[in-house]
């Protein structure tokens, strides 16, 4: 896949995401919910020239994705659906889904989570169980961004 068509991909997986505006400054929060630098994230995004440089890594790939909730090989090739298969293979640690459930019980709103669906319910958990166990920090953007994907999903 060429730069242009993983921005291209890029763009459309942020677009969703009500807390990543679509002109100024979605460049920041960008690299702020991925956790890189801007300028990284400022080449992946407008597909600026410089070789493999432009290009996010593999690993990268895979953490953009996990980030996003899209799908790697539709990341990749923008074929396929955008969302993940579920992950059968997950290593679920006690102490992390403990500091999860933690989480949304003492801020998230419980009428934003309660009224989803059970299988819903469990998608928002297993996004905050990667998040830490990737070693984010719960701070209020990631409060933020937790209310926009329940409001998304619902």
């Amino acid at each position: 896949m060429h730069k242009l068509d993983i921005s291209k991909q890029l763009h459309k997986a942020l677009d969703v995401i009500p807390a990543i505006p679509k002109g100024r400054g979605r460049i920041a929060a960008a690299a702020k919910l991925l956790g890189e630098a801007s300028p990284t994230v400022q080449l992946w995004l407008t597909g600026a020239k410089g070789g493999a440089a432009g290009l996010p890594n593999i690993a990268k790939l895979t953490h953009i994705a996990k980030v996003l909730d899209v799908s790697t090989d539709w990341l990749l090739s923008g074929e396929g659906s955008m969302r993940p298969a579920a992950d059968l293979g997950l290593t679920i640690k006690a102490n992390t889904l403990g500091t999860a459930l933690q989480f949304l019980h003492e801020d998230i709103p419980e009428r934003a989570f309660t009224r989803l669906a059970y299988d819903k319910q469990g998608q928002v958990l297993a996004l905050l169980y990667e998040m830490i166990a990737d070693g984010r920090d719960l701070d209020a953007d990631i409060k933020r961004y937790l209310i926009s994907h329940i409001n998304v999903i619902t």
